[in-house]
């Protein structure tokens, strides 16, 4: 896998494919969702305000009425808002019962609605995980496959 930039080819591993040019620094090079789950790292759970507003899934097919996608940035807003009034020293289990009703509250939306296809189910679990990436839940993996439906 590698990314073109202005400045020639670059791999995966930010390593030039031209001689003599030296290594980018990985935050030049977009990552694909297997390195962006190679790279996590736990961020301050401060940083979750705005993540809502920043519309994670704006890029969903225009075919779905943005009822649906308003609905769906919805939940990951009030996930956000519940674990930032929880705060950084709640317990990890409080944390994970946030991100669970979230988990659940998009499986009652699917079912009402049967908009979750491949593509959106992939979107709203590294959302999910994004989110945890901010908790006592960081390193934990597809965290909304236990309790998904969808």
């Amino acid at each position: 896998m590698s990314r073109h930039l202005v400045h020639g080819t670059i791999d995966a591993a930010g390593e030039s494919r031209y001689p003599g040019r030296t290594k980018v620094p990985r935050s030049t090079v977009d990552l694909s969702a297997v390195e962006y789950y190679a790279s996590r790292k736990r961020l301050p759970l401060t940083r979750l305000r705005g993540y809502a507003r920043g519309r994670p899934f704006s890029h969903w097919s225009p075919e779905l009425s943005s009822v649906i996608v308003t609905a769906a940035t919805r939940l990951v807003g009030d996930a956000c808002a519940q674990l930032l009034e929880l705060g950084e020293s709640s317990p990890e289990a409080r944390q994970r019962a946030a991100l669970r009703r979230c988990v659940m509250s998009f499986n009652v939306m699917n079912r009402e609605l049967d908009f979750i296809d491949r593509g959106c189910a992939a979107d709203i679990c590294v959302a999910i995980d994004y989110i945890a990436d901010h908790t006592k839940l960081f390193g934990e993996t597809d965290l909304a496959g236990a309790w998904r439906t969808w």
